[in-house]
């Protein structure tokens, strides 16, 4: 049976501000809409997916959106078939989001797409990307062009079966298949993907399988090795990588509850078990933000939430007994949880207030960063000299907070070097952040 993650039955609503969450009205109607995905863009945008979390697994296909940091959601229906389920939302602003669906239970899905707020959405790629045999797992875009979307695996016109996964560079206008040559065969009949269990780091991406396998892709889905991660009995309920080498799951023993972990500082290349020594880790979702890794749960007997920012090894709680599903972060200070609705006014989701985390344990230098020319007309070189020995992240923001460039630089060296080419952003300044899992990097450029 395809498993699908994060269909807890709401037990109980815990709606009330707690600690360092402030609950925030999603605006739904109904009572126990639950949040099954969050894709935060920056401290104000913020899209979320749902699902039924009364227990009674009925179909919904509601979102909600802000764009003033939570203080109002905007609720909405995206058109798909009456028996389509969200499978996850990706957005890149407050205007252009992408709804991935599955058919329940099973055979068919697709992709739509919204550029005018969720006014209008068209379904993308008819005919040529997912059919009636499909089952869709996700869709990401790591800009407003480049993204791709990931189904269990699936015939093509050749008969031969194999994940289906297509990439696309305008935006999903139009959509590739990845040859089967560029993915491993799956391991059985029976092997499959989970709904919404992926994760990114620049251009790297993971998900894992029913059967305990990673797949993994340097190159935003062109190409894909696997590892096995456990036993074929085990499946990947999560997977998270805060660095291009060091992340996390969270395993499911086939037909149980019972839930183990294990971290790799390889990249995904291997695995070895994680028992933490204190504190408590959830099992519904985790999510990285810079150093430490961020973990949620709504289940009875694992709600609350919590984070660790030495691999996993010991965990801090930020709050215990509320239900927090999925999770969606800007930074070490602005995040959201899911939770669920009460009313149109009450309850459906939660605001990070407390301390910030994460990156507040980085170590700041300034002196080492280069950018030249500066002002630029678009096309820079990004330098960062002395002792670095790790991979980075190169984050541009305009100065609203919105995420206009972002990728993973290799350390080749000693040096971090990067040429960098944004012309096409109007002229003005934007903010640099370079962070490497130890030391971030912060300056700004001028474009004009």
């Amino acid at each position: 049976m395809k498993k699908h993650f994060l269909i807890i039955p709401t037990l109980f609503l815990c709606i009330a501000a707690h600690a360092q969450w402030t609950s925030q009205a999603t605006g739904f109607s109904a009572a126990s809409v639950g949040v099954r995905d969050v894709c935060a863009i920056d401290a104000n945008t913020v899209w979320i997916a749902t699902y039924d979390g009364s227990g009674a697994s009925a179909i919904i296909q509601n979102y909600s959106r802000t764009t003033d940091g939570g203080n109002t959601w905007i609720p909405g229906v995206v058109p798909a078939p009456a028996d389509y389920a969200f499978s996850n939302i990706a957005a890149v602003d407050g205007n252009t989001a992408w709804a991935c669906f599955y058919k329940h239970p099973s055979g068919g899905g697709g992709i739509w797409k919204t550029t005018d707020a969720g006014t209008t959405w068209a379904q993308q790629g008819v005919g040529s990307i997912y059919n009636v045999s499909s089952f869709p797992n996700f869709v990401h875009f790591f800009n407003a062009n480049n993204g791709f979307t990931a189904g269990d695996p699936n015939g093509n016109p050749t008969g031969v079966t194999f994940y289906e996964i297509y990439t696309t560079t305008n935006g999903g206008t139009t959509w590739t298949r990845t040859p089967s040559a560029n993915i491993p065969a799956k391991l059985s009949a029976g092997e499959f993907g989970t709904v919404n269990v992926y994760c990114t780091f620049g251009n790297t991406i993971w998900f894992g399988t029913n059967q305990g396998r990673m797949y993994k892709s340097p190159d935003g889905g062109l190409n894909w090795t696997v590892t096995v991660v456990a036993g074929i009995t085990e499946g990947v309920a999560d997977v998270e990588f805060r660095d291009s080498q060091n992340g996390i799951v969270t395993l499911y023993n086939a037909g149980t509850t019972i839930f183990s972990h294990k971290v790799s500082s390889d990249g995904g290349a291997t695995w070895t078990a994680l028992t933490a020594t204190s504190g408590t880790m959830h099992n519904g979702d985790i999510e990285s933000i810079g150093t430490a890794f961020v973990s949620t749960g709504a289940a009875t007997g694992d709600e609350g939430s919590s984070y660790s920012v030495d691999n996993g090894a010991n965990w801090l709680d930020i709050d215990l007994g509320v239900q927090h599903t999925t999770q969606g972060w800007v930074d070490g200070s602005t995040g959201w949880a899911g939770g669920f609705s009460a009313d149109p006014t009450t309850g459906g989701i939660y605001k990070y207030s407390g301390v910030t985390i994460g990156v507040k344990a980085l170590n700041n230098d300034y002196a080492r960063m280069r950018m030249f020319p500066n002002p630029s007309n678009g096309q820079f070189t990004l330098q960062i000299g002395g002792a670095e020995t790790k991979d980075a992240v190169v984050k541009i923001v305009d100065v609203v907070g919105n995420t206009i460039y972002m990728d993973n630089i290799g350390n080749k060296s000693t040096v971090i070097e990067e040429k960098i080419d944004i012309s096409a952003v109007s002229k003005g300044v934007y903010f640099v952040t370079v962070e490497n899992g130890t030391t971030r990097f912060v300056n700004k450029i001028t474009i004009k």
